[in-house]
């Protein structure tokens, strides 16, 4: 038998934030650690800036291959991008092997199968490190494959699920497949992506990363990691960790690594994403801003008490917003670290006194940012429902939709060239989701999508309110396009 090769492939973007998706190498360099125990040359395909012409010349190099596995990466955003790679590489190898994996495959998994058989293979769904590998090792054997979803005389099959990877595991993974170089484009807003733990204990209803135990990668090998990333030229660096400064111990121990680091090495700055409650403390900040931080952004998704239950941000939400406007803002204004705000609009049932209340928020903190000649930026969110998350299944479980929903929602949408540049240039993690608060409700019960006007006009002015609200910027998203 010929010898295995392996296919990594980021599909194209088309009209989405760039950003490389550093999952890809993980994986890839998870398999180099295995190497003496599979025997597989393995390749990462970068398409996250190819059209579709490119992809398809591209899927001809690979016509004559032996033993060929096409592993694809999709979120909701690029799953039809993702099936159009797929179904190119069976036209062009109708004997290679097709697995799907990322954050859309992970939740959606029989929906994919049973909808494009013959296009997709495998699904692995959850981490994927120790599951490619196993499936990758035993091919064409897949019964002891951790974490694969598969279709078997028209019936789903899901094996074991596969442990995390331990903190131990998690530092033997480098930045970079085969020590060569970081792959495509840095992550988002022109920073490179870099994360240093991994998972989110909390549950929030629209995230569908969720209710995971964190693991973290030990101090001296993040320093080492940082140092690498500025000997390939990157200074400026996104903390992409799910819950940045999760612990206070580890938040100041973690500082104090990054702070030594700046005196041995060339300057360089990150930010991070966190929650309100984790900044609570001046001495948290300012061990961050000591470390080079620069910005945090925070998690707070809403400014008004109805949107923050429904979001499951918390159960308190007078003390929250109290703490918020009393405690961490004020904090982060007497230091150097920006205060981001992800703001979600859009929301399904919105009224105007939600309205008045966020826009009274949003004056408040933006008059406490003018007093320090200082702005806060807003990063508007679009409210969407993505696969696995709790709204997802409310969602069907009222009948707001089918369960298959997304098989037709993401091929609509692609198509309304309009609604997709404004949610591009206007939102993150606005394309792909469905937005319920923007929808026709009665016809998404059936399948069908009918963008509601007035509910868009809404939104616009909604935005054009922020924008001209002192002391608050909007962020604009347009220049980071693909």
């Amino acid at each position: 038998m010929a010898r295995k090769r392996l296919l990594l492939i980021i599909p194209p973007q088309k009209g989405l934030l760039k950003g490389f998706a550093t999952g890809i190498v993980s994986l890839a360099e998870y398999l180099a650690l295995k190497e003496n125990e599979i025997d597989t040359y393995i390749e990462i395909l970068d398409y996250s800036l190819f059209g579709a012409d490119e992809v398809k010349i591209n899927s001809l190099d690979y016509a004559n291959i032996e033993n060929l596995i096409v592993g694809v990466t999709t979120t909701t955003a690029s799953y039809q991008s993702a099936l159009y790679v797929a179904k190119n590489f069976k036209r062009s190898n109708a004997n290679c092997t097709v697995i799907f994996g990322g954050h859309h495959a992970s939740a959606d998994p029989e929906n994919i199968l049973r909808s494009h058989l013959g296009v997709v293979d495998y699904v692995i769904t959850g981490e994927g490190e120790i599951a490619i590998y196993e499936f990758i090792k035993d091919f064409p054997v897949v019964e002891n494959s951790s974490n694969l979803v598969y279709l078997k005389d028209d019936k789903i099959i899901r094996n074991k699920i596969a442990p995390f990877l331990s903190e131990a595991d998690l530092d033997l993974i480098s930045l970079s497949y085969k020590e060569t170089e970081l792959y495509g484009y840095s992550g988002k807003f022109d920073t490179i992506t870099y994360v240093s733990a991994r998972g989110c204990p909390l549950k929030c209803s629209f995230c569908a990363v969720a209710n995971q135990k964190i693991r973290t990668k030990n101090f001296h090998q993040i320093k080492d990691d940082i140092r690498k990333l500025l000997l390939l030229g990157f200074n400026t660096i996104a903390m992409e960790d799910n819950f940045f400064a999760h612990s206070s111990t580890r938040t100041f121990e973690l500082c104090k690594k990054l702070e030594s680091l700046q005196k041995e090495t060339s300057p360089f700055k990150w930010d991070c994403q966190t929650r309100v409650e984790s900044l609570k403390s001046p001495y948290i900040i300012k061990a961050m801003e000591n470390a080079g931080c620069y910005a945090a952004y925070l998690g707070v998704e809403a400014l008004n008490f109805e949107h923050l239950t429904y979001l499951g941000k918390t159960k308190n939400p007078d003390r929250y917003l109290d703490l918020l406007f009393n405690i961490v803002i004020p904090n982060m204004l007497n230091s150097e670290v920006d205060c981001f705000i992800n703001l979600q609009l859009g929301i399904p049932g919105s009224n105007g006194s939600h309205h008045k209340q966020t826009m009274d928020s949003l004056q408040r903190i933006g008059f406490m940012a003018k007093e320090k000649n200082k702005l806060i930026t807003v990063f508007p969110m679009l409210h969407v429902v993505y696969p696995g998350t709790k709204h997802y299944t409310d969602g069907i479980h009222t009948k707001a939709f089918t369960s298959n929903v997304f098989e037709f929602f993401t091929k609509w949408e692609i198509d309304q060239t309009n609604l997709y540049s404004w949610l591009g240039e206007n939102f993150a993690h606005g394309t792909g989701g469905i937005p319920q608060g923007i929808l026709n409700t009665e016809q998404l019960k059936a399948n069908s999508f009918q963008i509601v006007p007035e509910r868009i006009l809404e939104i616009q002015n909604q935005l054009s309110e922020i924008r001209h609200t002192d002391g608050i910027k909007v962020f604009e998203y347009k220049p980071f396009i693909t």
